[in-house]
C-alpha cells in the first residue's frame, strides 16, 4: 500500500505498480484474521519500545513479512529491529539487490 502511494505520487498508476511487481518477482498478500491476529500480538509485545499509535503500519509491513518469511525491505531498519528479533529479515534495498547479484 505504502509502494502504490508513492507510485500515485510520482502520477504513476495501479497498473504500473502491478507491471513493476510482476517484473521482480513479487507478491502482494492480503490481511487475513489470521495475520491480523499476529500483527496485533507483536504490537503488544513491542509496544513500549514502538507504540502502535505510532508504528501501526509497520507492524502490518513487519508482521506481513515475517509471517510470509519474506525479507522486509527499507531504509528504515530502526524501526523494524522487532521484526529481526521476531526471526525475520530486515535489509536496505542497495544491501538486498547486492545480494541477489552475487
Amino acid at each position: 500500500m505504502e509502494t502504490l502511494l508513492w507510485y500515485k505520487a510520482l502520477g504513476l498508476t495501479k497498473k504500473d505498480f502491478d507491471e513493476e511487481v510482476a517484473n521482480i518477482g513479487l507478491s502482494v498478500v492480503g490481511l487475513s484474521e489470521t495475520l491480523a491476529d499476529r500483527i496485533t500480538s507483536n504490537a503488544m509485545k513491542y509496544r513500549k519500545t514502538f507504540p502502535f499509535r505510532y508504528h501501526a503500519r509497520d507492524y502490518i509491513i513487519g508482521t506481513t513479512a515475517v509471517e510470509n518469511k519474506a525479507t522486509l525491505i527499507t531504509y528504515n531498519l530502526e524501526d523494524f529491529r522487532w521484526v529481526i528479533e521476531e526471526g525475520g529479515l530486515v535489509d536496505t534495498p542497495e544491501n538486498f539487490l547486492a545480494r541477489q547479484i552475487d
